[in-house]
């Protein structure tokens, strides 16, 4: 007996970028600029941004005034200066709906108002769609906890456990970032983030010595390598010191710094801490080198530096590729002791996973940058091997002959039509398949 396939129709989105937008009255104001920094009010808003645009397809604005300096002011509403930059729920999304979502989020600890009259802000980019995370199975266990501090669910990342995390091989265009923490990634496991951050623009988070252990694999046949954001590869981490605090801090208006004061004490734990180039190589002059130790006593004798704790930028420079991106660190979430084992959770913690959550934001919008908004019309139940008609359709003041139509499907068939508006989908036969993902590029 043949089996059935829900089939799940990707809505690529418009992207948004940075310019004063005027934002209307009765809009919801999230301030992320409260200190001290806590899970309630740093990390939980994070947690009603994915709830809105995953439950109730509300977009949501994203503020950071562009010229600002570090833990400057975004915009100034009603007295209260927002920093750190500020998510806003405009007031024609705000449905009963949304407003019962959003007390809800208010009692878990999320802060922010309601205008009462128009107001001009610089928006960094709108969100519309919700990030899918993806775990890798080696040690996905140490980034649980950033979700569960956000209030964000399990099946938004895979899963609680690694049954649903996946393997590099196992992901598809319908993945938007990989998280690999603490791990020993080899060339035969792992060989695939290489090609999915090329051909699907997959974005990649990565964390304490698998980052100087990925950066170092070539292929068995030398033509390949996994040097997202440096030339040669790294210094191996047990080959060099740890960093060394006050840490100095770059590009204030970046979506990824947009945290309050520091993450110092949440990065100098675990095997590697901090993150060095090759003496015969250096950092690809497009990454962005956001969190530095200029007193690395390293630099220059073992590499040319700078020695960097977080770090992030298009894969080999290659803004067709995905984002990547770093930070020094094991006990991300807070440990016992202080040294190699963490200090106890506090707001340098709430920082890093900010820069983490911010960046996973920032990785979708990029993601569907050059891509509209199509309203797809298919069945929603379909059957293995027969034939279905697909279409889509586009908002009235978007010229079509402006793009490039492309349809992929991570199972089944495809045969489009000779303007590619109109294909005919069929489902595969294989009975192990009970989902399947069709997308509009």
């Amino acid at each position: 007996m043949k089996k059935y396939l829900f089939c799940i129709f990707l809505v690529c989105s418009f992207k948004s970028f940075a310019g004063i937008e005027r934002i209307s009255k009765g809009s919801f104001i999230v301030n992320l600029g409260i200190s001290p920094q806590t899970k309630a009010n740093g990390l939980k808003p994070y947690g009603l941004v994915y709830d809105l645009l995953q439950n109730f397809n509300a977009p949501v604005k994203w503020a950071i005034n562009s010229s600002k300096s570090k833990d400057g002011i975004d915009f100034t509403y009603n007295n209260t200066p927002y920093r750190s930059g500020s998510f806003i729920v405009l007031a024609q999304y705000r449905t009963a709906e949304v407003n019962e979502a959003i007390e809800g989020w208010k009692t878990k600890g999320v802060i922010g108002e309601t205008t009462d009259t128009e107001i001009s802000v610089d928006i960094y980019a709108t969100l519309n769609y919700a990030p899918k995370w993806t775990i890798d199975k080696m040690s996905g266990q140490l980034i649980t906890p950033f979700f569960v501090n956000a209030d964000i669910p399990a099946s938004a990342h895979g899963g609680s456990n690694r049954t649903a995390w996946k393997t590099p091989a196992e992901l598809t265009e319908c993945d938007d970032i990989f998280i690999l923490p603490h791990a020993d990634p080899v060339w035969a496991s792992h060989q695939n983030l290489l090609f999915w951050n090329k051909d699907r623009k997959g974005a990649i988070w990565s964390g304490c010595h698998a980052v100087s252990v990925m950066e170092n694999i070539v292929s068995p046949d030398g033509l390949m390598s996994m040097n997202f954001l440096t030339t040669t590869g790294m210094v191996k981490y047990q080959n060099h010191l740890d960093g060394i605090p006050p840490y100095t801090y770059q590009y204030p208006a970046d979506p990824v710094m947009q945290f309050v004061n520091k993450m110092d004490d949440a990065s100098t734990n675990g095997s590697e801490s901090i993150y060095l180039p090759k003496a015969n190589g250096k950092w690809r002059p497009g990454a962005k080198l956001s969190i530095t130790s200029p007193a690395h006593s390293q630099v220059p004798s073992l590499s040319p530096g700078p020695a960097s704790v977080l770090a992030y930028g298009f894969g080999f420079d290659d803004p067709t590729r995905g984002l990547v991106m770093y930070q020094g660190g094991h006990y991300h979430d807070g440990g016992i002791g202080g040294g190699f084992g963490g200090t106890p959770f506090n707001s340098d913690h709430v920082a890093l996973q900010r820069a983490f959550f911010n960046f996973s934001f920032m990785a979708v919008v990029d993601r569907q940058s050059k891509n509209v908004s199509p309203q797809i019309t298919a069945a929603g139940l379909m059957r293995a091997e027969t034939v279905y008609p697909v279409s889509f359709s586009v908002p009235g003041n978007v010229n079509l002959s402006d793009y490039e139509v492309e349809w992929t499907a991570s199972s089944g068939s495809i045969t489009t039509s000779s303007d590619k508006k109109n294909i005919s989908y069929t489902p595969p036969s294989d009975e192990n398949i009970a989902l399947c993902c069709l997308q509009w590029l």
